[in-house]
């Protein structure tokens, strides 16, 4: 058997690499492709660009690691809502959706070449939100249904449900992702804790303001102080989540080194 040698110099890579007929013709065409696009689209076209740029590395580091999505999706849940008082017109709330979608094509092919193992996801709960799922899904032949857009605007209460416990069952498997989980869930909170200072001692903004004419300061403002709702959908919701927030920060930090425990003696 012969094996034969091949000069390592002879291997043309990187910029060399354009120097072939076929390197020259895709750089043309792809450098005509965006010169047109920026002509026609102008500023629209740089966006556009920025978006196709990042938009492909933000794939590429998800599909490499599934579990960006996971919070990339946790991140989107916190300020969908509140983006839509500043974008008109785009339906926002699908993103959750789509990033989720993504999130479980990238699970199935990061692990490709092996059987995936779902047995992390083989849990009493997810039973529970399985079968709360297939009667959410029932209500669409429900003959007291009047309209299906509710039925859409609400999917979250079953689909999210269920699909966010088997990625958080599957990607989450180690203490140190459970921390970054956890870490992600606080940083929104403060942040949210922020903003929810700046609308009460500055006060809202205008597309705030606009949305407090067109119906929210029925429930947002009473008595003439405003009820904080930060870049959530309203004050009940960020109350919730800040509570609950507050709750699970002091129990997560009692697990750290250096914590006071003598109060709690």
């Amino acid at each position: 058997m012969t094996i034969k040698n091949i000069n390592p110099f002879e291997k043309h890579s990187g910029s060399a690499a354009i120097a072939s007929p076929r390197g020259l013709i895709l750089l043309v065409v792809m450098v005509s492709f965006f010169a047109v696009l920026l002509a026609k689209l102008e500023i629209i076209g740089v966006g556009l660009l920025l978006v196709i740029f990042f938009g492909s590395i933000y794939v590429y580091l998800l599909f490499k690691n599934p579990i960006v999505g996971f919070y990339t999706a946790i991140g989107l849940n916190f300020v969908i809502l509140g983006l839509g008082r500043y974008i008109q017109g785009l339906p926002l709330g699908f993103a959750i959706d789509g990033i989720m979608i993504l999130t479980f094509i990238a699970l199935i092919f990061s692990r490709f070449k092996e059987r995936i193992n779902w047995s992390p996801a083989n849990k009493e709960i997810t039973i529970l939100a399985g079968i709360w799922l297939l009667y959410f899904i029932f209500q669409l032949v429900n003959p007291e249904a009047r309209m299906i857009e509710p039925w859409i605007a609400g999917r979250g209460i079953g689909f999210y449900f269920f699909f966010f416990i088997v990625l958080t069952l599957m990607l989450i498997d180690t203490n140190k992702k459970l921390d970054t989980f956890l870490y992600v869930w606080g940083v929104f909170s403060i942040i949210a804790t922020l903003k929810g200072m700046m609308q009460l001692y500055l006060g809202v903004d205008s597309a705030e303001q606009a949305w407090l004419n067109a119906g929210g300061a029925e429930t947002h403002i009473l008595f003439g102080k405003l009820r904080v709702f930060s870049f959530f959908s309203d004050a009940g919701q960020f109350g919730a989540n800040q509570g609950f927030s507050g709750v699970v920060a002091i129990i997560y930090s009692m697990t750290k080194k250096g914590f006071p425990k003598i109060f709690f003696l």
